[in-house]
């Protein structure tokens, strides 16, 4: 007799004028289990566009071989591939037996999965004991090895678990202790089940992000997470009453324009998620709704106009519900909105409200104006301001008014911080750089100019003025993984800019010195040369003499009315932004 699969496909013929049945590269991309509901999801990848696919799965006890159509199959279905070569196929399982269960596709193996609730029931009663017994290597090892209740996409599990992907599976046993021990397990060993399957797969979908594996164990092509069964991040609109995850995925549509993020956008949001060590999916919400709209005001774009400048976006990104959630503080209006679109770089909420109230500070100076936030353009404009801001210029008559104006003018008001204006000598190029994103204030409009910036702080300043994206992989001992100046350190790494104090020392906290920095930014410019004319040139160490001399030449550092350069001495705040601004102005 024929074997089954033979049957099957020419049956499917028969009923069907597709019949490129050929199996291809064809593999199983996700496979999910819902052991309560005994409902099984696969995703097949690897297609040809098209392609015609039987999907067949055997019941416990047979295989593709079997003959017996009446008791081998538990289901079978035809599907065709997408124009990226993907196919998916849900389906119940009829009458659930015990035992494993087989996935063939055009009569190619492709992955089984088990469901025994006897199995299943060992299972979480081992998983309990080890977690509360603290058994990190006993449990370790019991994962690796038991399948009943996993099913987090059980081919990619497999290298997720071994050597290909790395994981740290140490790391995911730490957290399923605690996971677990957080539960209860007084429900039927079916329901019991299905409770520690989806710890398991959040547990290690939430460690892929933690420990930063390849984007290809973690995301879609658009963007959505692979494993979003388990992290349900997909939900967050509905929870939390947002349309963040709309916009991180498809944008937002006005009625006349749609704006989307750009692929920069939507990378500074994939990376925003990994390497944070989220200890919940509410951990992973919040960074994900604060990574959206942070990268959302400078990384959004009319759709099919991949370098058009726009704000009009702000209005669907910056709604009171996107900003209650993430904490944004106070009105966006078209004046603000317009501002923040020219900012280079935001980098945490709190720089993003500090922004806002500059902006509009700023806007009670010059005006008011005739809107709120977001939206197109329209209206008078005010000299040196971007045109479409949709401002009008009020004249002031009432005289108390005018005085109040002039002394916020010559006082508190004069400049974007209140202390600033002891350093006259700095005050253009703290105003430049602050306009632009590249440094903020401490708080209370406050920049603290004689403040000492630290080496990861000027680092960061850096890499914000230079637009650095690339990352590459650090080990210094002193910084904490989710600190956060790990991602600047990384880019002023991977460009070259800077290496640790000693070989597994950053320097962390540590005020940056004058010639240090010089060495720096000589890196980048590495060219030039020129000698240092200062009364203390002995005291430049000797690793920065041609750096010293070279920036010194390009009047890019300055000295002191003494004639001398200080160069073992900590930059201050308003040395550093100086220093930047004439740099970027070389």
């Amino acid at each position: 007799m024929k074997k089954i699969i033979s049957i099957i496909i020419a049956l499917t013929m028969v009923l069907s004028t597709v019949c490129a049945f050929a199996a291809g590269g064809i593999s199983v991309n996700m496979l999910d289990v819902n052991l309560l509901d005994s409902v099984i999801n696969v995703k097949l990848a690897q297609a040809e566009e098209g392609q015609s696919i039987l999907l067949l799965v055997t019941n416990p006890g047979y295989d593709d071989t079997a003959t017996d159509i009446k008791y081998a199959v538990q289901n079978y279905h035809n599907l065709t591939a997408d124009a990226e070569g993907k196919a998916e196929y849900s389906f119940k399982l009829y009458a659930p037996q015990d035992g494993e269960y087989k996935i063939y596709a055009n009569g190619s193996y492709l992955a089984s999965f088990k469901y025994d609730v006897a199995a299943m029931k060992s299972a979480v009663d081992t998983i309990v004991e080890y977690a509360k017994d603290n058994k990190k290597t006993e449990l370790e090892t019991y994962i690796k090895d038991v399948k009943v209740l996993r099913n987090l996409a059980l081919d990619a599990f497999e290298p997720i678990v071994n050597a290909q992907v790395g994981i740290d599976m140490g790391k995911v046993a730490e957290k399923l202790i605690v996971e677990v021990n957080k539960n209860t397990f007084e429900g039927t060993d079916k329901e019991n089940s299905a409770k520690m399957q989806n710890i398991i797969k959040t547990v290690v979908a939430l460690e892929l992000l933690n420990q930063s594996k390849a984007d290809q164990y973690i995301y879609n092509n658009d963007g959505s997470l692979i494993h979003d069964s388990a992290l349900k991040l997909s939900t967050i609109d509905e929870s939390k009453s947002v349309t963040l995850y709309e916009y991180y995925l498809n944008g937002y549509n006005d009625g006349s324009n749609e704006y989307v993020l750009k692929d920069s956008g939507k990378a500074a949001v994939k990376s925003a998620l990994k390497g944070k060590n989220f200890a919940s999916t509410e951990d992973l919400y919040k960074a994900f709704m604060e990574a959206v709209v942070l990268n959302g005001v400078n990384k959004s774009t009319l759709k099919g106009s991949a370098d058009s400048i726009t704000y009009g976006h702000i209005k669907g990104l910056l709604t009171n519900e996107n900003k209650t959630a993430t904490e944004v503080k106070g009105t966006v209006t078209n004046f603000v909105a317009n501002k923040l679109a020219g900012t280079a770089e935001i980098n945490s909420i709190e720089h993003l409200n500090s922004l806002i109230s500059q902006y509009a500070q700023l806007e009670s100076q010059q005006g008011g104006s005739t809107g709120g936030g977001g939206g197109g353009g329209g209206g008078a404009s005010v000299p040196g301001l971007s045109a479409g801001g949709g401002i009008t210029v009020t004249p002031v008559d009432n005289v108390d008014a005018t005085k109040q104006n002039d002394k916020n003018a010559n006082e508190n008001y004069k400049y974007s911080f209140s202390d600033i204006a002891e350093v006259e000598w700095a005050i253009e190029a703290i105003e430049a750089l602050t306009a632009k994103g590249i440094i903020n204030g401490v708080g209370d409009r406050k920049f603290d100019p004689q403040g000492t910036v630290t080496r990861e702080q000027f680092v960061k300043m850096l890499c914000v003025a230079l637009g650095l994206t690339e990352e590459a992989e650090i080990t210094f001992a002193d910084i904490a993984a989710d600190d956060w100046s790990v991602p600047y350190i990384k880019k002023a790494v991977k460009a070259g800019l800077i290496s640790g104090v000693d070989e597994n020392t950053f320097g962390y906290g540590v005020g940056i010195s004058r010639q240090d920095i010089a060495v720096i930014l000589h890196r980048t410019i590495k060219d030039t040369t020129g000698t240092a004319q200062f009364a203390d040139n002995a005291e430049i160490a000797d690793y920065a003499k041609d750096a010293v001399g070279a920036l010194s030449g390009l009047k890019i550092l300055n000295g002191f009315e003494d004639g001398s350069f200080k160069p073992n001495a900590s930059c201050t705040r308003a040395q550093a932004a100086v220093i930047i601004y004439n740099y970027l102005n070389r």
